[in-house]
């Protein structure tokens, strides 16, 4: 058993990837409407038009890791025996609450 799969933390990722979906829901539909390079194509003609404007209305997004890549993470901090880790987030700290799980669970202070 480890704290991914049971108890606070695993609650409290529940809870940050529903809030996260729904707080991307919009952008999540704006980037699948088109493929990717005409994604990216819109993109940057948008930051063209309107820089600031863009990165302010994302500035509410979440655009946090998935539960899969986040398992990743706790899986490679797992795997080599980390002792410490330091991250530099630019999200909402769930990456983060992944590696101090397993900083945990392999009986680190996190």
């Amino acid at each position: 058993m480890d704290s991914l799969s049971s108890g606070p933390v695993a609650e409290v990722l529940q809870r940050l990837h529903q809030q996260a979906e729904a707080a991307d829901a919009p952008l999540q539909a704006y980037m699948s409407e088109a493929t990717n390079g005409e994604a990216i194509s819109q993109f940057i003609e948008a930051e063209t038009k309107d820089l600031a404007g863009l990165y302010h209305g994302l500035a509410g997004n979440f655009l946090n890791v998935s539960p899969e890549f986040g398992r990743f993470l706790y899986m490679c901090a797992r795997s080599c025996k980390a002792k410490r880790i330091v991250e530099f987030g630019s999200s909402m700290g769930i990456s983060a609450i992944y590696m101090a799980a397993a900083l945990r669970d392999m009986g680190a202070a996190a």
